[in-house]
């Protein structure tokens, strides 16, 4: 199970400044990781602190196309990270550092978080037991092996607070988007543009993680990034 302390939705609720129902709905859609327990809610408080750097403004979320023909762009807005998540639909496993190893070279794995940040100037190293990645809708239930290799998520478990953190997106999507990606010539990984990366980093529960995620947009912002 994940290491995060846990409390609850009130507590949540009150660190990020909104409503307990706001806090809610957070949970609902996935965004902020959380498990019931005798009908109480209990939440990861390192995720609630993280995500008041990013609370949803005012407006609906851009579609799926739409969000991720500005990821490509590199035109994000991290004050309004929220804006863009219908990038991919979350959910949440816990592994060992093998099996999220070897789900990161998955061929049908684009990683993006801490994993992907050297490329665009990041710098530290990733945790364990963490990762944020991008998954192609699989064509069969996950017990079947679609592709030669298996799933992806092949040993992981779900658990609403594990620390691996996909989003699964659709065929349309994924072809839109893994033309944009690139090779990290240090590890072999698929990783996702920089604006993916930046918006993965800049909901972290980890403070020095949204740091490399302004230092990137702020590349993007110079145009140092295509």
């Amino acid at each position: 199970m994940s290491k995060w302390h846990e409390v609850s939705l009130e507590a949540a609720a009150a660190i990020l400044d909104v409503s307990s129902e706001q806090a809610r709905r957070y949970v609902q859609r996935g965004l902020l990781p959380a498990r019931k327990i005798a009908g109480v809610w209990l939440v990861s408080a390192a995720h609630a602190d993280g995500l008041r750097w990013g609370r949803p403004r005012p407006g609906r979320p851009l579609a799926p196309a739409a969000a991720w023909e500005r990821i490509i762009a590199g035109d994000i807005d991290l004050d309004d990270p929220w804006r863009y998540v219908n990038r991919g639909a979350i959910s949440r496993w816990t592994g060992t550092p093998p099996m999220i190893e070897a789900m990161l070279a998955h061929d049908d794995i684009i990683v993006s978080g801490v994993h992907a940040s050297r490329p665009y100037g990041g710098l530290l190293a990733p945790h364990p037991t963490e990762a944020a990645v991008y998954r192609r809708r699989p064509a069969e239930p996950d017990h079947s092996s679609y592709t030669a290799r298996g799933t992806p998520t092949r040993g992981l478990v779900p658990d609403p607070l594990g620390g691996v953190a996909i989003r699964t997106v659709p065929d349309h999507i994924w072809d839109l988007a893994k033309p944009h990606t690139i090779r990290d010539d240090a590890t072999g990984l698929r990783a996702a543009p920089a604006a993916a990366v930046a918006l993965d980093l800049a909901l972290s529960p980890h403070p020095r993680e949204r740091d490399i995620a302004d230092r990137i947009a702020s590349h993007l912002n110079d145009g140092a990034h295509d």
